[in-house]
């Protein structure tokens, strides 16, 4: 695997997934393999040869040909991970989706934004010229959802489709209507900065709730959706909610694991039409079908970019498969 640069520094990556041994196997629905890579510090590495634990995911589908693409963002804060982040650039792939799921250690929401916008980057370059990129989606679970409604207001014609998962309040709790002092309060007073043609779905359990309604003690995540929905639905011309039904109703937090990796959270199975998976997939099939537009990257994109580049100009990014 080799990295061409020419023009205005493009980078293309020019042979998809070589040898097994370098990436990870996903199952796909149709029992057909698919390979995802890792990247570490925008590099596409052997996943044999990480020198941590914390990774991203890159999957391309089988063919020449140029794909929609999708930046998954995953759960959680620092270190912690919530979601399935290889499973769901695999799944990506296998729904033929350029798929990448940027690793994020940052606890601050202000660091955490800041490598969204660095897996964004890392999208456009890595997967060139594998990806259309005036066909771009976001999906995110939990903060990823908090930080992915950030992302589209940053870029907001950048996205033809969205998709949050049980959307986090960042700092402080939810209670019904919204007390003004989170992270999500603040992101949804800008709203209006979204393109009005960016498509919104926006998925929750139904008991997703804290108690005795559910199992979540701290955030009423079923009323914090429905307001997020309810406000996008004022400004852009599609959004959706979907109520899923209960989850794990038995276990702590077990409405919003419905997102998280199995088997706490639910299979990623697209030939399921009863997972959530599965509409999300009908979802990103629908809007994406056409194009959407490309905004200027925003200065913090733009240094990001810079940095990826100037690695790649150091032949930092790399493949380097030793096996045959």
């Amino acid at each position: 695997m080799q990295f061409y640069f020419g023009g205005l520094g493009r980078c293309s990556l020019l042979l998809v997934l070589a040898a097994p041994a370098t990436a990870l196997d996903v199952v796909c629905p149709d029992a057909s393999i698919q390979k995802v890579a890792c990247v570490e510090a925008g590099a596409v590495i052997d996943c044999d040869d990480a020198t941590t634990v914390y990774l991203s995911y890159l999957a391309l589908p089988l063919g020449s040909d140029a794909h929609p693409g999708v930046l998954y963002n995953h759960g959680g804060s620092g270190i912690q991970l919530g979601g399935d982040p290889a499973e769901a650039a695999g799944q990506l792939a296998c729904a033929g989706y350029v798929g990448y799921a940027k690793r994020r250690v940052g606890g601050p929401i202000g660091t955490a934004l800041d490598e969204m916008e660095a897996g964004l980057v890392e999208l456009l370059a890595l997967a060139y010229p594998r990806l259309d990129p005036t066909r771009l989606a976001l999906m995110g679970y939990s903060r990823g959802g908090l930080l992915g409604l950030r992302l589209a207001e940053l870029h907001p014609t950048s996205f033809a489709a969205v998709v949050l998962m049980a959307p986090a309040p960042g700092a402080g709790s939810w209670t019904p209507g919204g007390g003004g002092s989170t992270t999500m309060d603040t992101y949804l007073s800008d709203v209006d900065d979204i393109g009005s043609e960016t498509a919104f779905l926006v998925m929750v359990a139904s008991n997703d709730r804290p108690p005795p309604l559910g199992n979540n003690p701290h955030n009423n995540l079923v009323d914090l959706a429905t307001t997020v929905h309810l406000e996008l639905d004022a400004v852009v011309d599609s959004a959706v909610l979907d109520l899923r039904p209960n989850w794990n109703e038995s276990e702590t937090l077990g409405g919003h694991a419905l997102f998280d990796a199995a088997p706490k959270g639910q299979e990623l199975d697209a030939s399921d039409d009863t997972t959530y998976w599965s509409a999300a997939i009908d979802f990103l099939d629908t809007h994406l079908a056409a194009s959407a537009g490309v905004d200027t990257l925003s200065p913090r994109s733009l240094w990001w970019l810079a940095v990826v580049l100037g690695l790649a100009a150091l032949g930092v990014l790399r493949w380097s498969p030793r096996r045959a």
